[in-house]
């Protein structure tokens, strides 16, 4: 599947248009090694319009959330947000999913979808403010109450240093990003911890990067991995 490789080669956001797949690259390199590797054209555009589709719609629980995209990540196709989306449901089923926080939270789908799963408390934060900008009107498009979430543009670090703790955390982002976070993931939590991002033969080494907690769940989908740690 040319956009799973294309999130694991370094792509900061993928989008269908009609019959196209575009794929967006913070530098001119990634994106002709993209093109070599698969195929297509590389052109300079705006990055605050190179992907403007649009919409996504995800059903979560029964409900039909519907996404603005953009540039941001998280339009529910990805193998590992559906992964994290039926965790969620999962873990839901379990026990009230009560505090969260969604680590590089994108349109905020996994956010949105937590309120839905009937999260008391909800906080995504991303470093990329136009993701952030993207995931609060994603709050009103949905007519939830932007008071049971919020988001910020803030890093997971400064959250830590706040010894703020979550029932869960939520963190769908490749491994090269979450090795220098996973101290300040780990800190983040209370009871547990759902990880996707990662490639399935990433596991040992995804595992590693949390020794304080163990494994209790996992699931696999097209390569990709979604893990759930406990404390």
């Amino acid at each position: 599947m040319i956009a799973s490789a294309l999130w694991d080669e370094g792509t900061n956001g993928v989008a269908e248009v009609g019959d196209e797949l575009l794929a967006g690259f913070e530098s001119r390199d990634g994106a002709d090694a993209a093109v070599r590797a698969h195929g297509g054209a590389v052109e300079a555009v705006d990055p605050t319009t190179w992907a403007q589709q649009e919409t996504a719609s995800v059903a979560i629980g029964g409900t039909e959330v519907t996404l603005e995209v953009g540039t941001a990540f998280g339009h529910g196709g990805h193998p590992t947000t559906a992964l994290v989306l039926d965790t969620l449901a999962t873990e839901a089923q379990r026990s009230p999913l009560m505090t969260v926080l969604d680590v590089g939270c994108g349109t905020g789908v996994l956010s949105l979808a937590a309120a839905v799963r009937g999260a008391t408390a909800v906080v995504g934060v991303d470093i990329d403010p136009a993701a952030v900008a993207i995931a609060e009107r994603n709050i009103g498009r949905n007519d939830l109450d932007p008071g049971l979430i919020s988001f910020a543009t803030t890093a997971i670090a400064d959250i830590a240093e706040r010894a703020a703790r979550f029932d869960l955390v939520v963190a769908n982002i490749l491994l090269a990003e979450i090795r220098p976070l996973a101290p300040s993931i780990v800190a983040c939590v209370g009871d547990r911890l759902i990880l996707s991002g990662s490639l399935v033969e990433q596991r040992d080494e995804l595992i590693r990067l949390f020794p304080t907690l163990a494994v209790v769940g996992e699931s696999q989908a097209d390569g990709w991995l979604c893990l759930i740690l406990s404390t």
